[in-house]
């Protein structure tokens, strides 16, 4: 009998061109992404290399702040999104609220330059008053708008205040920074809008009959003011009529003021208090009652003959009646101090406030037109982040997104009005919202990046997502069961775009997205290190951060492959130096098929690095072979008999890993 002899089978070659396709946890059992990993710590892709991540780097100028309080806990640090231009720089400020003994409470704001140091500004020092009363601020909202002097900076704080003492109790204050940069100034005057003009009297139609009455037709003009809800009227008198109809019902127990203008500066004025309804002044030699009836909104004029028809100026007698009263809007300072949220967009301010955006114009930063107010209906509708996509606005709850459009309030060109030197008016602005998603939110207002036409965040549910005007889609699919494990309780996630990734922070770590490649990947620093926000410069990303127990503040940038960071307190600050570890495991390789038994022969990577570590090992029996790195790395010994395989590298930063070449043979049976 002849005997048959099996032929060895032909060696192979498996070529896995780069290993560039990011983190990818969702391969199905018999379909493996060779060119995923699914490992990959501190590593990413640049120009089609899989390659170490860039490195921290600070200095020693980059520590924020030198007062033993500005480190004393409890306290909060925050980079806010308030950009300010000082000696032709830019600066973004930050601050941090440091309580001191249940007494006393600094909120430290400071300017953190392009080169991250840091250009210090004036405190703000909130005391206690009294035993049982101490506000403490809750909530602290900076916004930037025209300065509201001479001497102001544009730059304010919008503060929401509670007695410790007494939680029912609330206060709200605004500030702003002078253009000095050394002192805080509370604001007490808010803008009074001019709320009509051309106002016509009881009589006065009887009175046009003269044909010695000139006035046009009432126009409604600017709307209530939220912030204190008082107004100005103008009407003019005819000769006829003794008493005017507020545009306002209902008008609150303030003050009511009137003038009477009987040339461009004389005038006769009443002022009836809030504990009263009228008021006598003299107007031509005559005494003149002037009562105010807030229920109906009626100012009336009255002499000791009875009603009192305020005398038809000839040259004088339009809008020469000028009524302040005020009117509860339904809206406070207070409920506007409760932002979660601030976004500039298109000249004008928006707070997201609960269920409702309130805004105002950047040029009259104080004053927020009660028709402008969008309220958000539905459940759970606070506003928790503020955007924009294509010049529209963004606002997301933590279960839904919507998108709207601002409409402009026209410019009212009014005839001349004596005491406002022919002032232009502005109709208010409107809000028009769209729920685009009723299933997806967020809860980060920080993790929200926008970049033109396309809006990336962190949703309420802990996932990642993308989002156009059209489609909401979900980018983290890929590492769905990664994220649990590394996110946690995700309490505060920055975003930053960065090259062509977007990078999102959080306590010491980084999850990269790579917007080109739609590839993830994820980087883990020191754990003394606790990212607090990050920002973009002219010429470079700043990071802010502390360390040593949230002690130590300081700044840093991306530079070099070896991390620079600080340790310690700011006392004893201590500039260490640390290898960035890299680690990348291959999802399990196949060749050929899962099922197909094979040698693994030999295997050569292409590795550029200082000192590094290879294992491959056998996914079935866990065997076993080692190598360091050769250019190109090679296999000690073989692997037989094995289905599959993965691959660890194990090295650090200048690490750079290229094409991998898998020679084998198939075992035939």
């Amino acid at each position: 009998m002849k005997d048959l002899k099996i032929k060895e089978a032909p060696q192979k070659t498996l070529h896995i061109p780069s290993l560039t396709g990011g983190l990818d946890l969702t391969s199905l059992r018999d379909k493996f992404p060779i060119n995923t990993p699914s490992v990959c710590e501190n590593m990413w892709q640049r120009d089609g290399i899989l390659e170490s991540r860039p490195a921290l780097f600070t200095d020693n100028d980059c520590i924020l702040g030198d007062d033993e309080y500005y480190y004393r806990d409890p306290s909060l640090t925050e980079l806010t999104n308030i950009e300010y231009e000082y000696d032709g720089i830019v600066y973004r400020l930050v601050y941090k609220s440091v309580e001191v003994d249940i007494a006393t409470h600094f909120c430290y704001t400071n300017l953190i330059g392009p080169d991250g140091k840091m250009f210090k500004t004036a405190q703000i020092l909130f005391l206690r008053t009294s035993s049982d009363t101490f506000y403490i601020p809750q909530k602290f909202n900076f916004f930037k708008g025209k300065p509201n002097s001479p001497s102001g900076s544009g730059i304010y704080l919008l503060v929401k205040l509670v007695n410790c003492e007494n939680s029912s109790q609330t206060n709200s204050r605004i500030y702003e920074l002078n253009s000095s940069l050394d002192s805080w100034t509370e604001v007490f005057s808010t803008y009074v809008p001019t709320v009509l003009i051309n106002g016509r009297g009881n009589r006065y139609e009887e009175a046009r009959q003269t044909d010695q009455v000139f006035t046009g037709n009432p126009k409604r003009l600017e709307g209530l003011n939220a912030l204190n809800g008082n107004f100005y009227s103008y009407f003019s008198s005819d000769g006829r009529s003794s008493s005017f109809r507020l545009p306002y019902s209902s008008l609150s127990q303030n003050a009511v003021t009137a003038r009477f203008y009987y040339s461009a500066e004389s005038y006769a004025q009443w002022h009836i208090s809030a504990d009263s309804n009228e008021a006598i002044s003299t107007v031509f030699n005559v005494s003149v009652t002037m009562t105010v009836n807030r229920e109906n909104g009626i100012v009336s004029f009255t002499s000791s003959g009875g009603e009192y028809p305020l005398p038809l100026i000839s040259n004088r007698n339009e809008n020469n009646l000028r009524i302040f009263a005020s009117k509860n809007s339904g809206y406070t300072l207070g409920d506007i101090a409760d932002a979660e949220t601030v976004l500039n967009l298109n000249g004008k301010i928006f707070f997201g406030s609960k269920n409702r955006i309130f805004s105002c114009y950047f040029e009259n930063p104080l004053y927020f037109p009660c028709e402008s107010v969008c309220t958000l209906w539905g459940e759970d509708t606070r506003v928790t982040a503020l955007a924009s996509i294509s010049q529209k606005l963004l606002a997301f709850t933590k279960n839904r997104i919507y998108i709207g459009k601002v409409k402009d309030g026209k410019n009212l060109n009014t005839y001349s009005l004596l005491a406002d030197n022919d002032s232009f008016f502005k109709a208010p602005h409107s809000v028009e919202l769209e729920c685009v998603n009723y299933n997806v939110g967020a809860s980060q207002k920080n993790s929200v990046i926008t970049d033109g036409k396309e809006a990336f965040f962190l949703s309420s549910g802990g996932e990642f997502y993308s989002l156009t005007q059209n489609e909401t889609k979900n980018i983290s699919f890929k590492i769905k069961d990664f994220l649990p494990q590394i996110l946690g309780e995700y309490s505060a996630v920055s975003g930053l775009k960065y090259k062509a990734c977007l990078l999102f922070f959080w306590e010491s770590k980084v999850l990269c997205f790579d917007r080109e490649n739609n590839t993830w990947y994820y980087w883990e620093f020191e754990e003394t290190i606790r990212f607090l926000g990050a920002f973009n410069t002219a010429k470079e990303p700043r990071i802010l951060l502390s360390s040593s127990g949230n002690t130590l503040h300081f700044t840093a940038t991306f530079k070099g492959n070896t991390d620079t960071f600080f340790k310690g307190d700011f006392r004893s600050p201590l500039l260490e130096e640390s290898a960035i570890p890299c680690i990348i495991r291959t999802n399990n390789i196949a060749p050929e098929c899962i099922s197909s038994p094979k040698n693994i022969t030999s295997l050569s990577i292409s590795l550029e690095c200082e000192r590094a570590e290879v294992s491959v090992n056998d996914t079935a029996k866990t065997r076993v072979s080692r190598t360091h790195p050769q250019t190109p790395v090679k296999l000690v010994s073989p692997i037989t008999n094995a289905n599959t395989f993965y691959i660890n590298i194990k090295g650090s930063a200048p690490l750079k890993v290229g094409s991998i070449c898998i020679n084998y043979t198939p075992l035939r049976v």
